[in-house]
């Protein structure tokens, strides 16, 4: 199986590559401008991306830069995910969020292993001088194709995707039934 990784890029050249369905959505300072169903959307399909480069990735010490940036993705990923899905209103998105989080909690030993802990929220927090200290081998077994982990989120987050372009679905559908009667300039007599 080939490596997602071939080289070593910058941070910044990881997290572009796997928002690339919407760069904004990466950065701090843009994501405030954009709706919470477009961040849903970005996220989702985010952490799809690193979900899977983590499964394909060579966990050895020749690839410790790589395996460090894809989990720090994972992370950062993982917390806008769920900063996005917890914006929502939808029951459905909410309730895919907390298996998300129920999931992750399974594995809280391993991650809490390799640096990695739960906060109170259902966030994920990376401790650095942990995790580089960690053996390649335990971290592949949290985020390998080996363990259901990472394939896991991936089909969740499929899911929250498929959610939030719903409710875009929903949203555009809603907002041209209201303002088409009004553009066409005619009214419509709804007494009896």
């Amino acid at each position: 199986m080939s490596s997602v990784y071939t080289a070593n890029y910058s941070y910044d050249y990881y997290l572009r590559s796997i928002y690339s369905k919407n760069r904004d959505a990466r950065k701090a300072e843009t994501r405030t401008s954009l709706d919470n169903t477009t961040l849903m959307s970005a996220d989702s399909s985010a952490m799809q991306k690193i979900a899977k480069q983590l499964r394909e990735l060579e966990y050895d010490s020749d690839h410790g830069t790589d395996i460090y940036n894809g989990v720090s993705l994972y992370v950062e990923t993982y917390n806008n995910l769920l900063d996005s899905a917890s914006a929502s209103d939808s029951t459905a998105i909410n309730g895919l969020k907390k298996q998300i989080i129920q999931l992750t909690k399974e594995d809280k030993d391993r991650l809490e292993s390799i640096g990695i802990t739960i906060t109170s929220n259902g966030r994920l927090k990376l401790d650095k001088t942990t995790f580089v200290t960690a053996e390649p081998s335990k971290i592949a077994r949290i985020f390998s194709s080996k363990n259901a982990l990472t394939e896991s989120i991936q089909a969740y987050s499929k899911k929250i995707g498929k959610e939030a372009h719903k409710l875009s679905f929903y949203t555009e559908n809603a907002q041209k039934s209201t303002i088409a009667p009004a553009s066409s300039g005619s009214t419509v007599d709804i007494s009896l």
